[in-house]
């Protein structure tokens, strides 16, 4: 053997191990890197939606009902969009952005095909034809409410023929990442029936 440096043989079998080994790394790095990414995109995704349902589950707390006044409502029904729910509430309540008492009204509904969970806010006394509609989220999968007066769930409440509040409201919404996991999330307003005003 020689002493004075390394074989041509010795060095390029250096360099296979040292690229096995590189690869193997950069390899593991980028998988994790992507998971990371995915998992990043889930978590916000997850974040955005607890907030719009959180969001309604205060306003739908915060419902006054009189079974004397007309204006006073609550209605609830749920059909599906290709057996996905699609729920839509309304009723009185207090909105986080202004003062009084207003009809709040969440829908989803298919906007250039696709699935869109809506908004409108007006005052009670006032037409609702004059309110806007707003998006809250662009692209969901579904929109699940359902009214619990007992153990099973109702997809339709209407308080003009029931006369009265449901004991408590579930709400679930779904919505698909890019990598097309679904993020769901699901909470339950408790109702103070036929609270008076």
């Amino acid at each position: 053997m020689n002493s004075k440096g390394l074989t041509l043989l010795e060095v390029l079998i250096a360099v296979a191990i040292s690229s096995i080994i590189i690869i193997t790394l950069y390899a593991t790095l980028s998988s994790s890197i992507m998971v990371m990414s995915d998992s990043d995109k889930y978590l916000s995704s997850y974040r955005e939606v607890s907030i719009v349902v959180d969001a309604m589950r205060r306003e739908i707390e915060s419902t006054v009902f009189n079974a004397q006044d007309e204006y006073m409502t609550f209605a609830l029904i749920q059909k599906d969009y290709f057996g996905r729910p699609q729920g839509d509430i309304r009723f009185v309540g207090m909105n986080a952005t202004s003062v009084g008492l207003f009809v709040i009204h969440y829908r989803a509904d298919e906007i250039d095909k696709r699935l869109r969970l809506l908004k409108r806010v007006y005052p009670v006394w006032s037409s609702p034809e004059k309110a806007r509609w707003e998006t809250v989220l662009d692209e969901i999968y579904s929109f699940s409410v359902l009214a619990y007066e007992g153990q099973e769930g109702l997809k339709i409440w209407d308080s003009n023929s029931r006369k009265t509040l449901p004991r408590e409201i579930r709400i679930e919404l779904q919505v698909k990442t890019g990598e097309g996991q679904v993020v769901s999330v699901s909470d339950r307003a408790v109702l103070r029936t036929n609270r008076p005003l």
